[in-house]
């Protein structure tokens, strides 16, 4: 692990709400300069929850439409903040797992099948790592283990990714001391080292630092090297914005009303913001477990965070362009038309990243003809497209009574090589019947970094095929649908169309 030389302490983003003011805790004088440590008091962003109603932030940024492309399952993500409440359930039961640190006298089924509390403590370094037991992460304020949270800010923040994907694990980083809101630099250097050599794919830092390091530049720059996504509250300033934010290579996040319609006024504005989301009465969890609602880009930021495991966990191969892409030109537009200094790229839409990182398909009737294309997502892997074509009577059926327990007729057939009364589209244009070949695809490409949009069949004989034929189809309403698949495993949600009359 690289030798951390600065000692500068810097604070975390905090979030006000009514009062809103940054409070000089004090000056500390290191080599020649003095720096001003800027902290306040939690109470001040934590609000009265008999005085508000229920936030609406997850119906602004669209989770359910999130929730469609996956629940987080197997990403990793790192939370570099105060720690989390570990005796809350809800944390404890997603936490992260070294169970590399585990295997020197654990079987891996022993440890999937032990809860938070019944791990041991061993006191050995059993992965060589240089930290000791650290099963669900590493606390650098006070160089231990135990990552419980005792001033909320990092509870808050675990409860908003939570919120987002329940499903996702969480590898808590402490940097802080205690209940101190401050930290030091080397704590922030050294938690990104951890989080990327223990395979965390995303980190979240809802903090800010009084001035720039080149140490966490460095260490920002080799998880980016290493595909992991860096996601950096842009502060809570409305005349800067507080690094690491303004670094290029990471995603800024600003903070919006809790409608997503106009800028917080505490939100910084600049260059630097890449997207926003509702940081203001944010509701997410405390310390106890009681619902408090908390404001500020500490709080905007996880939501973006959150977006980003749904990505993952859809599809652990995108790459973190692509990501960026699908999450940026994706998002509502606000302010001046493209990206601006106060919305970034817009608001994070849900509705738009999954209209973006999943197939479709648009089948459209006139008389005898149709027309038909589809749109394909970027995967960033060598993906099959299939489309099937089903009555709609059948679909209905077989999502409500033959295939229980499958959530899409489509994904069991291209599971189990099944292909009872499904019709599907091969390479040639042609529908392959029940009792022909089979599950087909109709492609096998590698697409990259950007979606494709293709023209199947037109009325005018334009597109890839210039006949669609229907002849060997019995009338009635029919439904198509479409799935990217990669090394046998769906790459994003399938897709179904309205149903269409043969």
């Amino acid at each position: 692990m690289k030798n951390i030389l600065t000692t500068k302490q810097v604070s975390f983003v905090f979030a006000f709400s009514l009062l809103n003011i940054f409070i000089t805790v004090f000056v500390l004088k290191i080599s020649s300069y003095a720096q001003s440590v800027y902290s306040s008091d939690w109470a001040f962003y934590l609000e009265n929850r008999s005085n508000k109603a229920a936030n609406s932030w997850s119906d602004v940024v669209g989770l359910s439409d999130l929730a469609i492309l996956s629940s987080g399952k197997g990403v990793i993500v790192a939370l570099i903040d105060s720690g989390v409440d570990t005796n809350n359930p809800i944390f404890a039961s997603a936490l992260w797992q070294n169970k590399s640190e585990l295997l020197n006298d654990k079987t891996l089924n022993e440890i999937s099948d032990e809860n938070f509390n019944g791990i041991d403590n061993d006191g050995v370094d059993n992965d060589s790592n240089g930290y000791i037991d650290d099963i669900h992460g590493w606390n650098f304020g006070d160089n231990s283990n135990s990552i419980t949270d005792q001033n909320g800010h990092g509870t808050n923040v675990a409860g908003i990714v939570l919120k987002s994907v329940p499903d996702a694990e969480l590898m808590i980083i402490k940097i802080n001391s205690g209940k101190s809101t401050t930290f030091y630099t080397d704590a922030v250097v050294n938690a990104i080292y951890y989080a990327v050599k223990n395979g965390a794919d995303i980190i979240n830092m809802s903090l800010s630092l009084a001035n720039d390091s080149n140490d966490v530049k460095t260490a920002i720059l080799y998880a980016i090297k290493n595909e992991v996504i860096v996601v950096s509250a842009a502060g809570n300033s409305p005349y800067s914005i507080s690094f690491p934010g303004t670094m290029e290579e990471v995603v800024t996040v600003g903070a919006t009303n809790p409608e997503g319609t106009s800028i917080l006024w505490n939100s910084p504005i600049g260059d630097s913001i890449d997207i926003t989301a509702p940081g203001k009465s944010v509701e997410t969890i405390g310390i106890g477990g009681e619902t408090v609602f908390v404001t500020g880009t500490s709080f905007s930021t996880p939501v973006v965070s959150g977006a980003v495991a749904a990505l993952l966990g859809m599809n652990p191969n995108l790459k973190l362009t692509t990501i960026e892409n699908l999450i940026f030109s994706s998002a509502k537009d606000l302010g001046d038309n493209g990206r601006d200094d106060e919305f970034g790229w817009g608001v994070l839409s849900g509705s738009g990243i999954k209209r973006l990182a999943a197939p479709s398909i648009i089948a459209k009737k006139n008389l005898t003809k149709v027309e038909l294309s589809c749109y394909l997502p970027p995967t960033d892997y060598y993906t099959d497209v299939y489309i099937a074509l089903i009555k709609s009577s059948l679909l209905d059926e077989y999502k409500m009574n033959r295939y229980k327990g499958n959530a899409d007729t489509l994904q069991y057939s291209l599971n189990n090589k099944t292909y009872e009364s499904i019709w599907w589209l091969n390479s040639y244009g042609l529908w392959m019947g029940d009792s022909v070949n089979g599950v087909v695809s109709i492609a096998s490409l590698n697409l990259y970094n950007k979606g494709l949009s293709v023209l199947l069949f037109s009325d005018l004989g334009k597109g890839i095929w210039k006949n669609f034929s229907t002849s060997g189809f019995e009338s009635g309403s029919y439904n198509i649908g479409i799935a990217v698949m990669g090394n046998s495993k769906l790459l994003a949600p399938i897709f179904w169309s309205q149903s269409i009359l043969f």
